[in-house]
């Protein structure tokens, strides 16, 4: 099921799910409002996609922020690795800082 946020002429948003009807072809497909899924069946439906949507932006998240921290720890890791650069006068040093910064 496919969800959408569609805006509204008075500002408002309505959040919508795109329905298959089963038997149909996908061109009998349709955008119901949650008010318009809370008969029969379909609520149960929607309530374990919109559990499985949360999880996975939450997934997504936890991801982005895992990301962001690693790249903070490699920037933090080769700054100190030009710092040592910087107070030593051995070359050999510089080389291996090139070769890890390539890798």
């Amino acid at each position: 099921m496919t969800r959408r946020v569609k805006p509204t002429r008075g500002g408002k948003e309505v959040e919508e799910f795109l329905v298959r009807w089963t038997g149909y072809s996908n061109a009998r497909d349709s955008w119901k409002s949650r008010e318009s899924l809370n008969y029969g069946g379909e609520l149960g439906q929607l309530a374990e996609i919109e559990r499985l949507r949360l999880y996975r932006e939450g997934q997504a998240r936890e991801k982005a922020l895992l990301d962001a921290r690693n790249q903070r720890k490699q920037k933090r890791e080769q700054a100190k690795a030009l710092a040592l650069l910087e107070t030593s006068d051995d070359l050999d040093l510089l080389d291996l800082l090139d070769a890890h910064v390539c890798l």
